[in-house]
């Protein structure tokens, strides 16, 4: 299994190669790249092949250059957000990467679900952070490769076509559901969280978790048609009654508290597929890479970036996310 944690010197010589690359760094290694044929967001959490590391001297490099029949990147904000899906290759699959805490975040978390034609194409990516002790006061960013520029709020979308007689498919693993308690409601959208209607009643909601003592560890759950989309903790202040989140929560969705695993990390390992052939790119939680004790721990062929939050189609937290590639030839 390749290394794809590089140098950067190593990652600019396949940039002036022409390689097709999704980055991920520091910014200030990000910054340095020579201009090229690649996307990129700022974070320093990175699952290799010899386990999970916190490593700000290199760059996880994801290279999609032997699959591309040809791709194009574009750039969206809130106010055209709907054009990240209005065209597409066939055979094909779009990557996604956007700076956590901005107001496109905000928007992509909001407005994914209702993008025209979302589901006609794969969609992965992930939300650029930081080193977690500087959230707050450091911003992430994303690079635009074919440009030279940086932002911290714009979303970057990879569109990569794939050879004819190929398809991509996009697969997530998480360990979470809905539990049994109360549904929780939001009267606004948002990271920042003081009141929640909970079964019918508006209460404080860093004081409910706190009285009701919940495990943070735990995300709010929606189901949506089926499909268990988490919301997850980042910090509770109960003296100044404000509750942190790393996605938005959305006003017109029903969230409760989630089941609690006996162990994290056993739900999670039990959950992972024998094999994943053809692997493509994946992206896992900062969470995960907590929670589950994941530094220096291999959760074999999955490597790649610990984020501030995922894509699959959707704004996901707590998520493992991963692309496959096949071949119509196969069996």
């Amino acid at each position: 299994m390749e290394n794809k944690i590089k140098t950067v010197e190593q990652t600019a010589r396949l940039i002036r190669e022409g390689r097709i690359l999704v980055l991920a760094g520091e910014h200030n290694n990000l910054k340095i790249l020579p201009k090229g044929k690649w996307i990129g967001g700022t974070i320093p959490y990175f699952m290799g092949t010899q386990g999970g590391v916190f490593d700000k001297e290199h760059i996880f490099v994801e290279d999609f250059t032997d699959y591309v029949q040809y791709f194009e990147v574009s750039e969206h904000g809130p106010d055209d957000l709907a054009e990240l899906t209005a065209e597409r290759f066939e055979n094909s699959f779009r990557f996604v990467v956007v700076p956590a805490f901005s107001e496109i975040h905000v928007a992509f978390g909001n407005q994914a679900s209702q993008l025209p034609d979302l589901y006609m194409t794969p969609m992965i990516g992930w939300v650029a952070g930081v080193q977690l002790e500087h959230v707050g006061k450091v911003k992430p960013f994303v690079f635009n490769g074919i440009t030279g520029k940086a932002s911290t709020d714009k979303l970057l979308a990879m569109h990569v076509g794939l050879p004819t007689d190929s398809f991509a498919s996009l697969e997530i693993i998480n360990i979470f559901q809905p539990g049994d308690g109360p549904v929780i409601r939001f009267p606004q959208a948002g990271f920042d969280v003081e009141n929640a209607t909970i079964d019918g009643l508006t209460t404080n909601f860093a004081q409910y978790l706190s009285h009701s003592k919940i495990d943070v560890r735990l995300p709010l759950v929606a189901d949506y048609s089926g499909a268990a989309i988490n919301v997850s903790i980042q910090s509770v202040d109960v003296d100044a009654g404000t509750v942190r989140l790393f996605a938005p929560v959305d006003c017109r969705v029903e969230y409760r508290i989630a089941s609690a695993p006996e162990d994290f990390s056993s739900a999670f390992l039990s959950m992972l597929p024998p094999e994943a052939a053809n692997l493509l790119a994946s992206c896992n939680c900062v969470l995960n890479f907590l929670h589950l004790d994941l530094l220096g721990k291999s959760i074999g062929p999955f490597t790649g970036p610990f984020t501030f939050g995922e894509i699959g189609y959707v704004l996901l937290n707590q998520t493992l996310v991963y692309l496959r590639f096949h071949s119509k030839n196969q069996p």
